[in-house]
């Protein structure tokens, strides 16, 4: 018998018919970042998806320069610099024309979009990501099941915005600082598959808690896994709590000290505690430790035992960590907070453009970390080699946007493929079981000297 030119003795059908099932079964990041990219291209310029996201009947009807897709890939092409020059960088490098359009154009132009176009494509992002085969999940103890929950970590920040009129309407009612703006942002970000699945962006006044019950209830909506949802202290509320036990979920917060009497009193490293909350009580668990620092840690769940051991639940609030780092990669990497306009519209359009950025990122990094281990499969290597977020950056600007524009789908793939192994050539070396210490009171007036901005 033969195959692809290959003899196979018929002892070795079976096996043979095995080996190339499991082979087709194996995930291939770059077809679903070309599957993903194809079809923000087809939303994009449909006329559907324009008349649904423009302000008025009368928008973007004339044929211009300026046209609806030109102005929603320039938002997309990573805008961190002077307008002016990003729209520029666009004429000239993605449509290979003179640079001819003033900046006032394209700021009249963005504001006949409503920020539900940026929205509408996160959200195909987070429904790409959510549909993975072969998604990393948890259950009874490994964080890499193929069954089980999905890891979903709530964490909130906030964003100094510019200090104008309609912000200071919308946003600054209530401020950490007088006389400054500031928004508060809440995320949804699942860490073992990397990737935002919900975000959010509110005036200050809004709590975490209450961002934090709107994405549990949206996660839940669209979500065919079910989810472990974990917090760190502050996010606690009987309310919460019960909203993901009553849907099946569950949930690991960190709560403090003051939380509940019987928790604090109790001489016990972990036991049971009630809780009250709509004329019902609720038994849930707790475990308390040690942290290296000599801090007592004290967390909360509803994951019965034989699903996760006292020392689990101490690993599983480890990985909320990875949040932490989606934040470094939004502010810094992605320079989140550096907002091209001074109106709440485009606030909101940089916002969630930004967070779908950050997903086609971890897109193309997944693709990339899968050639990078290919081609490192007989090193011996010390250290775990990932792609460079920041290098990825730089060489994903103008290029995402020209598969994108690109009519011709075997030109773009050919493209999108020479623009994943040139962004796994540049790879950075992790150390394991890292450590260092929490500088609790960071300088935040500007990034640290060896840190160079990508974009």
């Amino acid at each position: 018998m033969v195959r692809n030119g290959h003899r196979v003795e018929k002892s070795k059908k079976k096996w043979y018919n095995r080996r190339k099932k499991k082979k087709r079964k194996k995930r291939n990041e770059k077809k679903i970042m070309k599957k993903h990219l194809g079809k923000i291209a087809e939303i994009i310029k449909s006329y559907v998806y324009k008349v649904r996201n423009r302000k008025k009947a009368s928008d973007f009807t004339r044929k211009s320069k300026l046209g609806f897709v030109a102005v929603m890939l320039i938002v997309l092409n990573f805008t961190k610099k002077s307008v002016q020059i990003e729209v520029n960088n666009f004429m000239k490098h993605v449509l290979g024309e003179r640079p001819e359009v003033k900046r006032q154009s394209f700021d009249d132009a963005r504001q006949k979009i409503l920020d539900s176009a940026f929205i509408e494509i996160f959200e195909v992002s987070v429904e790409d990501a959510m549909e993975l085969e072969d998604a990393d999940l948890y259950k009874g103890g490994s964080i890499t099941s193929r069954t089980g929950y999905r890891v979903s970590v709530i964490d909130g920040s906030t964003l100094k915005l510019e200090n104008s009129e309609e912000l200071r309407r919308e946003y600054g009612q209530s401020t950490p600082c007088e006389g400054q703006v500031f928004a508060r942002v809440s995320v949804v970000y699942d860490v073992l598959n990397d990737f935002i699945s919900d975000a959010a962006i509110e005036p200050y006044s809004v709590g975490e808690r209450k961002m934090a019950l709107a994405h549990v209830d949206k996660i839940i909506s669209t979500d065919k896994h079910r989810n472990l949802f974990v917090t760190d202290r502050g996010y606690w509320s009987p309310e919460l709590a019960a909203k993901i036990h009553g849907s099946g979920n569950k949930f690991l917060f960190r709560i403090q000290k003051t939380t509940s009497k019987a928790v604090r009193n109790d001489t016990n490293s972990s036991g049971i505690f009630k809780v009250k909350y709509g004329g019902v009580t609720y038994k849930f668990r707790f475990f308390k430790f040690i942290l290296p620092s000599g801090e007592l840690e004290i967390l909360a769940t509803n994951l019965p035992y034989d699903e996760a051991s006292d020392e689990n639940l101490a690993q599983l609030y480890c990985l909320r960590w990875g949040v932490e780092s989606k934040y470094k990669q939004l502010k810094c990497l992605l320079a989140l907070e550096a907002f091209s306009g001074k109106s709440k519209l485009v606030v909101r359009q940089d916002f969630f453009a930004t967070v779908y950025l950050c997903n086609i990122l971890s897109f193309a990094c997944m693709a990339s970390d899968e050639i990078i281990v290919q081609n490192n499969i007989n090193k011996r290597l010390k250290n775990v080699h990932v792609t460079n977020r920041a290098v990825a950056i730089s060489l994903l600007k103008d290029e995402f946007v020209k598969i994108i524009i690109d009519d011709s789908p075997r030109r773009s793939a050919r493209n999108l493929n020479q623009l994943l192994l040139d962004i796994s050539k540049f790879d950075s070396s992790v150390g394991r079981n890292r450590q260092g210490k929490r500088d609790k009171n960071p300088v935040k007036s500007k990034p640290h000297r060896n840190f160079k901005q990508p974009l």
